[in-house]
């Protein structure tokens, strides 16, 4: 399980921000400004760095450290 956790952290938090998405544009929010605010994280910091990390020079990195 640890050699694979980046992975299953990476899939838990794009399915959790998914599904956010989805619920915060589709349905009826009771704090606009709370979603906002929970929104601009997911999209500023958690999906910024996953896709940074796999597509960006973290993995780069990984790939030359196994080398």
């Amino acid at each position: 399980m640890s050699s694979k956790f980046t992975a299953y952290l990476a899939t838990f938090w794009s399915i959790t921000s998914a599904l956010y998405f989805f619920l915060a544009t589709f349905t009826e929010v009771l704090n606009e400004h709370f979603a906002d605010l929970i929104l601009g994280f997911l999209l500023g910091s958690v999906v910024g760095v996953m896709m940074n990390f796999y597509y960006g020079s973290s993995e780069g990195s990984k790939e030359k450290d196994k080398k």
